[in-house]
């Protein structure tokens, strides 16, 4: 069961964002693509492999959760610099709420492996399939399944 709990996302975000793609219609720019798979490996490497890592394992007295949460706040935060881009504010929080969602996730994820290799991945496939639409629905329904399954793999965190 853990073990799907781990892998679930890594499917579940690409689909979700072809099926937003295919149903908005929207183009599909793969060099754009590209940049945000890169900014999905500097992302990760931040806040997963650097902050994360640094919360939980030296020197804080941060509980695992208190970890997570507060890491997902920042890497959620962060998303909302994309207002100075010219995206409509309304897909800009949902952006910002999905970065959260994912950050949970993925937090859980690097607390259970001791690796950003699994969320690295996940993050770096999202990006790639992702399109910009205005689409929400798919985006926050893909979100709150990405979130319970991070809450899931957190429940099994020691306290």
């Amino acid at each position: 069961m853990v073990q799907l709990l781990i892998w679930a996302p890594v499917l579940l975000l690409p689909l979700a964002n072809l099926v937003l793609a295919v149903l908005s219609g929207a183009h599909y720019d793969f060099s754009q693509a590209l940049i945000w798979v890169v900014g999905a490996v500097a992302e990760e490497l931040f806040y997963r492999f650097f902050l994360l890592q640094k919360l939980l394992l030296e020197r804080t007295e941060l509980r695992p959760r208190i970890a997570i949460v507060l890491a997902s706040i920042l890497f959620a935060a962060m998303h909302l610099f994309n207002l100075r881009s010219g995206m409509p504010a309304s897909l800009v929080l949902v952006q910002a709420a999905c970065a959260f969602c994912f950050s949970v996730w993925a937090g859980a994820v690097v607390w259970r492996r001791r690796s950003v290799l699994i969320p690295l991945l996940a993050h770096m496939l999202m990006n790639l399939t992702a399109v910009e639409s205005s689409g929400t629905l798919i985006p926050m329904a893909a979100g709150i399944v990405v979130l319970l399954d991070g809450i899931l793999l957190i429940k099994k965190l020691p306290a």
